[in-house]
């Protein structure tokens, strides 16, 4: 089995067979105003495609590239839905759930991962089938995939992850994970960066596009040690870096939520509350209301 997951120019990928995977209940339907001037994250570049299913309207904006393969999928529906897709050759993923809210299973049920809005993380699939649950209402999915070749060029910068590659590889596992994390202001300045990419600039836009990914990468695999030097502060230690962190992000929605600090700053909800207020002062609310007030 190869182990590349970059396309044969002149021909269609796996990735984009996955991605067509995905979405085969579906039909293609013209670009209705409605939804075409609607789309949350346009990408200027993609292949652009709006399909009409049971439960609603999916859109896909894709680009295939020589080093990647890139998705984002916008899904509005107006009851429970559930996509089967398939990964036709082993395939790192990094995956990030931009609105809404997600349940993996394996094909045959099995639960894998939950994905909530602002959470993003790297999966390494072996080619199987896979689902994925949604409730009714809107959800945004973003998902890159790297030539593993390309990632090989990088072992001195991501070494954990060519490791967990390999022994995915050898251990005959269906999928690994790498930690979870916020889609942060870092995180969210390379997604931007990304998708804005100049349609002037088509011919270099794999170029591009690639050394966002590479900072992308780097900033996620790099925040796994971070996790690590939190688990070790005191609770008002931590405080400090979470008021820090809402200092410096205050500007985005939902950045107080409780539930993502406390995943992110390894600090139980309790603990959050109580010593937040005993260091500020202040709830996190309040105190998120005055930053937005005052700066």
């Amino acid at each position: 089995m190869s182990n590349g997951v970059g396309p044969t120019p002149g021909s269609i990928s796996d990735y984009e067979k996955t991605c067509l995977a995905v979405i085969e209940r579906g039909h293609s339907v013209d670009y209705p105003q409605e939804y075409s001037s609607n789309i949350t994250f346009e990408i200027s570049y993609a292949e652009r495609e709006i399909l009409k299913i049971p439960e609603g309207i999916l859109i896909s904006q894709r680009f295939d590239g020589f080093l990647y393969f890139m998705e984002i999928l916008e899904i509005r529906i107006e009851q429970d839905l559930y996509l089967p897709y398939e990964t036709l050759d082993f395939s790192v993923f990094l995956f990030f759930m931009l609105e809404g809210h997600g349940q993996f299973t394996t094909g045959e049920g099995r639960n894998l991962s939950e994905a909530h809005k602002g959470i993003c993380y790297l999966t390494v699939n072996e080619a199987d089938r896979y689902g994925l649950h949604l409730r009714q209402g809107t959800h945004i999915l973003f998902y890159v995939s790297p030539h593993i070749e390309w990632i090989g060029r990088y072992c001195d910068i991501w070494p954990g992850l060519i490791d967990l590659i390999h022994e995915t590889q050898r251990s005959g596992l269906d999928i690994a994970f790498m930690h979870k994390m916020t889609i942060n202001r870092t995180i969210s300045r390379y997604l931007i960066r990304m998708w804005h990419l100049s349609e002037k600039q088509t011919e270099h836009i794999e170029l591009q596009f690639a050394i966002e990914l590479k900072g992308l990468l780097q900033t996620y695999y790099h925040s796994k040690h971070l996790a690590e030097q939190i688990h070790y502060l005191r609770s008002e230690e931590k405080i400090h870096e979470i008021s820090r962190y809402l200092d410096q992000n205050f500007q985005y929605p939902n950045i107080g939520n409780i539930r993502q600090l406390c995943e992110r700053f390894l600090i139980t909800d309790r603990t959050l509350r109580r010593v937040f207020f005993k260091v500020n002062r202040k709830t996190v609310s309040n105190y998120m209301g005055r930053k937005i007030l005052f700066g």
